[in-house]
């Protein structure tokens, strides 16, 4: 079953409306999907069967862009499938990252994370085939994919943050 998913520029309005009462409405974890270099599948056939690719070396080093997707990790739906294949929990629709790229398990009041495939990894380090727990502002890469995993508080500091360097109208 699909994950809830919302664009960081509507968080950002929902923070703006709701107020102190954003976190009521919003209290799990989230997955972001940063900005940066994409390389979508064209059809829905591509993202289940293509091959996955390598990154180009071309694109920038760093995510760039504004808007990203920021998706629920909600412990009641554990465990949580994400890759590029339409049936995963998260569907992550870049070449560059395989069909069945991460499981999120939520055990003992935290989430743990583990690759299914090699490549990817956890804040630098190579995730390998161990199941890490993960903290909040971590950042998970696999090709040309850049995930930052955040905690509610955090999402709402970002939120703030990204707000007060918007200039005004």
């Amino acid at each position: 079953m699909a994950t809830a998913s919302f664009g960081f520029s509507i968080l950002q309005r929902q923070r703006q409306l709701l107020g102190p009462r954003f976190a009521e409405r919003y209290p799990h974890d989230w997955l972001i999907w940063e900005a940066g270099p994409w390389r979508p599948a064209t059809t829905r056939a591509a993202r289940d069967t293509e091959s996955t690719r390598l990154p180009d070396s071309a694109g920038p080093a760093r995510p760039v862009g504004e808007d990203f997707l920021c998706f629920v990790l909600d412990e009641s739906r554990s465990p949580v499938h994400v890759g590029r294949a339409t049936t995963n929990d998260i569907a992550i629709n870049d070449l560059t990252a395989s069909r069945d790229q991460f499981v999120f398990d939520f055990e003992h009041g935290r989430w743990w994370v583990r690759s299914l495939q090699p490549g990817a990894l956890l804040d630098g380090a190579d995730l390998g085939e161990q199941r890490m727990a993960i903290a909040s502002q971590s950042r998970l890469t696999v090709g040309a994919v850049f995930l930052t995993f955040l905690s509610s508080a955090d999402l709402i500091r970002r939120l703030a943050t990204a707000e007060s360097a918007q200039p005004a109208l």
